[in-house]
């Protein structure tokens, strides 16, 4: 599972490896992407699949009713 740092840190194996914010890192252990995200230190990296096509709700769009067009202005 890939995890985006968000808060730098030292692996907790390997003392001399630091994480800095930004990096994307990729680890095997599942229950350790999940324990880096509940200590704030990483959140869920964005996979390809994911960062496709924004919603519209990324975008700032809203649905909004359709216009009247001029003709039904002038049949009143």
């Amino acid at each position: 599972m890939k995890v985006k740092v968000i808060t730098r840190f030292k692996d907790k194996f390997k003392k001399s490896v630091i994480y800095e914010v930004g990096q994307v890192v990729d680890f095997e252990d599942d229950a350790r992407c999940a324990d880096l995200q509940r200590r704030g230190l990483a959140v869920p990296a964005e996979t390809k699949e994911e960062s496709g096509k924004p919603s519209a709700k990324a975008e700032g769009k809203t649905s909004k009713p359709a216009k009247q067009t001029k003709t039904a202005k002038n049949n009143k």
